[in-house]
């Protein structure tokens, strides 16, 4: 794929959540959660109110298309033309901008842990035709709002704090028994990096239960696009956790025991593929890495969840362990390395 246009495909994948580089993700524990309401109501049948509340009640969570790539690796496909995505979608209380307000954290890579990128989703319904309408929006400041939530404050979010992305609005209708939301028009220009070119983009997005598929299309101006990129990314599950480590490592014999060792006991990692990297007690890197996935091989009838120790020098996988993909708990003990991860109550499926 040429350079410009591979440039304008990844581009259009992060346009719903933009494309300033703000660092490594961060909690968002700390900011205020509004409430969202589910309902068993038949989509066919829903009134326009909700569908509101039906699309913001399964839009919010952790998302990522780990499974996606995983599963192309183990074919033989090139997992290089398949963009690793994350999203954070958590739900953001800020009454001078509206309501059903989401702070969006769009992170890649190969682990998940990715440069982020930000982004302000709103939804409400469209005074004319009644349909679900999701706004974008950009922030004047993003690193400014960054450092606030690493601070562990909650900044008061306004009107003039954001970038209104014009032409780039979705609107969400039912499809079946799921959701899908298209860019309403064909104007949506992405122009917000002064190091890549202007791109028209085109999005669509379906949303269904743990499932949300993005199929994202754009070329830079005065040229053709090329074939859409389709991004499926899964639900994912948080877990809490401890774990210690042995300084002396894999070598480690009977009296290492008696040393020091590093341990955590804060540890969060999604089952979306989240890669964690393992510090000693000084914050250096120990050489190790902790991998929580939900993998569904080709063959098997279920899903499993699968926890992975890795070399991070060589990159490979040194031992795993695997549970059903429900399991509340998990964990490995190597003698000089060992691991326990709960479920969150919160995040059962």
């Amino acid at each position: 794929m040429n350079q410009v246009i591979h440039g304008a495909v990844v581009l259009a994948v992060c346009c719903l959540c933009g494309c300033s580089t703000t660092g490594s993700p961060v909690s968002t524990t700390n900011v205020s959660r509004e409430p969202t309401q589910s309902t068993s109501v038949p989509v066919s049948v829903m009134t326009p109110e909700q569908s509101l509340q039906r699309v913001v009640s399964l839009i919010a969570g952790e998302w990522d298309n780990h499974q996606q790539r995983w599963l192309a690796s183990q074919s033989g496909a090139d997992v290089q033309a398949i963009p690793r995505l994350h999203y954070s979608i958590v739900p953001l209380e800020a009454p001078k901008v509206g309501r059903h307000l989401f702070l969006v954290q769009q992170s890649g890579g190969v682990s998940g842990n990715g440069p982020v990128r930000l982004r302000v989703w709103r939804f409400a319904l469209d005074r004319d035709t009644g349909a679900v309408r999701q706004d974008v929006y950009a922030f004047r400041q993003p690193e400014r709002y960054i450092a606030l939530l690493r601070a562990g404050q909650q900044p008061e979010l306004r009107h003039q704090d954001l970038i209104p992305s014009p032409g780039c609005s979705l609107r969400w209708a039912a499809d079946g028994q799921a959701w899908s939301g298209s860019v309403d028009g064909q104007d949506c220009l992405v122009d917000d990096r002064p190091s890549v070119p202007p791109v028209y983009v085109r999005d669509e997005l379906w949303l269904s239960g743990d499932q949300l598929t993005v199929r994202s299309a754009s070329a830079p101006l005065g040229q053709v696009a090329p074939s859409p990129v389709v991004l499926k990314l899964q639900r994912a599950v948080e877990y809490s956790g401890w774990l210690a480590i042995n300084p002396a490592g894999p070598t480690a014999r009977s009296g290492d025991a008696q040393r020091p060792w590093h341990t955590r006991k804060d540890l969060r990692l999604h089952d979306g593929g989240q890669r964690l990297e393992v510090l000693w007690d000084d914050g250096s890197p120990s050489g190790w890495s902790l991998e929580l996935a939900r993998l569904h091989y080709a063959n098997a009838a279920e899903p499993i969840l699968r926890l992975d120790l890795i070399d991070d020098q060589s990159g490979q996988v040194v031992t795993y362990v695997w549970a059903g993909q429900d399991s509340r708990q998990i964990g490995m003990n190597l003698g000089w390395f060992q691991v326990g991860l709960t479920r969150l109550d919160s995040a059962a499926r």
